[in-house]
């Protein structure tokens, strides 16, 4: 078929694509926003090319989602990965000598390294690692290790998985990836000091209950659409199933999209907030029957006027300001919630025999079920690698966390947004503090977060905070109802 390509997409990448940009894009920052103005903060009708080319450059995001993606993946990764005794000493090392953890990536990246980067990628919608190996072979192990040939990992992003596609397996029934397109980037000399990026794409597809690879290449084109070509292929060794390990599914959405779109709101309706206040103010001078034309304006200058003129200055009242501010702030008090949503807990229904592997566990939260694909990923991975070395088993990890610490209780969830509100605590610092350990992150000192809280309290003294969005405006609060600091501590 003609259109049988190389570059084929799967149906669902460009739709899961564009909603990745602008994940991507919001996590990046204010330049990101402000190089795709005309996307992300629209002109307003009739607003004059002077006007809206100000407000683009001067746009500024406070970045929610960049810090709550951060300080999620810092609750699964407040210890090191320990690694279970089933796990090969090759991989794991011993006390005196190294093991392929302390360089998973054959690039000097240790086995937790990788993994925090690889969490960190799958809030993109998943993440996937490669275990890949040279195709070389060695006489022994002492010549496979001069020569440094080894199973190593590979991670790549969502948006670098363009195809895939499964079947079920005719003999157990087991559904597995039969096909997975990864697309490369690497640089390529074209002189001696001279460098340029060449794409390539890498394929693994299952035929006949062996693991295919390919290699196709850029290769110069006159044509518009780049061109590529099949440069290596061969069989996987010692691997029946595709040596692929997937956090979270290919089809998956970026999590953090509903903060992200919130996000966004908060960037364009502080644009608007700044543009307000620029306007009021700038007072407008005016005059009626001036005689003559004012040379210049001042508190020393004297104008003449002709019979009933006058002269002053035009202000604006400037009484949307503050209903500008208290939208601001209703908008961040969203953002705390859809930032905690991950950590809400999900009351299961009927047990099925997946959820009778976790049957420990009373709640279970988006955070939780991430860090539990992770988890899964990692020790397919493993595998994977034993498979190269002719070990039996990958063996076992835990994470650096409990299952507590990524669950939060609807009083919590209440009792967090009143303390977003009401300023008493950051983003960063409540998510920690609210931990059923109750620490703070390792880098905030208590000391030091209490003095930010002050001067925050001091600036925003002018700025009413709206204490409870979820409040009806005329309800009334019992005399027992407990406040967001009596409830945490409930």
């Amino acid at each position: 078929m003609a259109d049988d390509k190389v570059t084929t997409e799967h149906p669902s990448y460009p739709e899961l694509q564009a909603l990745r940009d602008i994940f991507t894009d919001v996590c990046t920052g204010t330049k990101a926003l402000r190089d795709k103005s005309k996307a992300y903060l629209p002109a307003f009708p009739k607003e004059t090319s002077d006007s809206y080319a100000f407000r683009c450059e001067t746009a500024t995001l406070v970045n929610y989602t960049l810090k709550t993606r951060d300080t999620l993946c810092g609750l699964v990764f407040q210890k090191d990965i320990t690694f279970g005794e089933d796990v090969p000493t090759v991989i794991q090392g011993t006390e005196t000598t190294d093991g392929l953890i302390e360089n998973i990536d054959n690039k000097g990246n240790h086995f937790n390294v990788f993994a925090r980067d690889l969490f960190e990628s799958s809030f993109d919608g998943s993440a996937v690692i490669l275990v890949d190996a040279p195709t070389a072979q060695a006489a022994d192990l002492g010549e496979q290790r001069q020569l440094g040939i080894r199973p190593y990992w590979v991670a790549y992003k969502a948006s670098d998985v363009i195809n895939w596609d499964y079947q079920v397996n005719p003999v157990s029934k087991k559904t597995e990836l039969s096909l997975i397109v990864l697309r490369e980037s690497k640089t390529v000399r074209v002189g001696q000091f001279s460098r340029q990026p060449q794409l390539q794409y890498r394929v693994f597809f299952l035929n006949k209950g062996r693991v295919n690879w390919q290699l196709w290449v850029e290769v110069e084109s006159k044509k518009e659409e780049k061109e590529f070509t099949l440069e290596q292929s061969g069989f996987v060794a010692n691997q029946t199933q595709i040596p692929v390990a997937i956090v979270g599914d290919l089809c998956d959405k970026p999590p953090l999209m509903d903060l992200t779109y919130k996000n966004l709101e908060h960037y364009q309706t502080y644009s608007d907030y700044k543009s307000i206040i620029h306007k009021t103010c700038v007072p407008l001078f005016y005059s009626v029957n001036l005689e003559g034309d004012p040379v210049a304006i001042g508190g020393d200058v004297w104008f003449k006027c002709n019979e009933g003129g006058s002269i002053g200055f035009a202000e604006v009242s400037g009484s949307s300001i503050d209903k500008t501010e208290k939208c601001l702030e209703n908008i961040k008090q969203e953002m705390a919630m859809l930032g905690l949503a991950m950590l809400a807990e999900k009351v299961q229904g009927d047990t099925t025999a997946t959820e009778k592997m976790l049957d420990s566990i009373q709640e279970t939260s988006s955070l939780q079920v991430r860090a539990t694909q992770l988890k899964d990923a990692l020790e397919l991975a493993l595998q994977f690698t034993a498979n190269y070395l002719n070990e039996k088993q990958g063996g076992s990890i835990e994470l650096g966390c409990s299952w507590a610490q990524m669950a939060l209780s609807a009083q919590e969830l209440t009792a967090l947004s009143g303390l977003v509100t009401e300023g008493l605590m950051s983003l960063e610092s409540f998510l920690w503090q609210l931990q059923k350990t109750g620490k703070l992150p390792p880098d905030v000192d208590v000391e030091e977060e209490m003095k930010r809280i002050d001067e925050e309290m001091k600036a925003n003294a002018g700025v009413k905070p709206v204490l409870n969005a979820q409040q009806n405006p005329n309800e009334k609060t019992g005399e027992n109802t407990p406040t967001p600091t009596e409830a945490i501590a409930a």
